[in-house]
């Protein structure tokens, strides 16, 4: 696992496609998350099976923006109001902080995870740390600087409940 990688601004891939007929398939066929909502911007932020983050806004009833994020996206984004970054976690194991600030949104860091990430991320509030669940079981929180703050692996903590339980319900059944 590597850590966070700094991008710079121009090498986003942001940009306006406000085609109606195009938000409608996207919509129809590729968004397969809980979408996001960001009142301050009116805008809606979803993630797509094409590797993109969209900002459509609801206004205009237009895509925005569409971001790039390196993998197909299943978890819905979180947004940070204090910090003006949205996160988003992608399937190719990629969690990318957008920052919100206007004329454009940039892409503030990338971390690599090293297993694909289908769960939705959330952020503790009282720390500000980002928590994304990968598929190999473990749970990692970022800071706002995209560095690991702590990490579990869960699939072990199961696997011995799950050990535990049952060499109790075998020995139980025995007696």
């Amino acid at each position: 696992m590597r850590e966070s990688i700094q991008l710079e601004p121009d090498l986003v891939n942001s940009q306006n496609v406000c085609d109606n007929s195009y938000l409608k398939l996207l919509i129809f066929f590729q968004v397969k998350m809980q979408p996001v909502v960001d009142r301050t911007r009116n805008l809606i932020w979803c993630g797509s099976y094409d590797h993109h983050l969209y900002a459509l806004n609801y206004n205009d009833h237009c895509c925005t923006y569409k971001i790039s994020c390196g993998g197909s996206i299943y978890g819905s984004p979180a947004v940070d109001m204090a910090l003006n970054i949205i996160y988003v976690a992608s399937t190719s194991g990629l969690v990318t902080a957008i920052s919100l600030e206007v004329p454009s949104f940039r892409i503030v860091w990338q971390y690599e995870a090293g297993a694909p990430i289908f769960s939705s991320l959330t952020i503790d509030h009282q720390s500000g740390n980002v928590v994304c669940c990968l598929v190999n079981g473990l749970v990692i929180a970022l800071n706002s600087h995209g560095t690991v703050v702590w990490k579990v692996q869960y699939l072990f903590f199961l696997s011995f409940f799950l050990s535990f339980f049952l060499s109790f319900f075998l020995s139980w059944t025995l007696l």
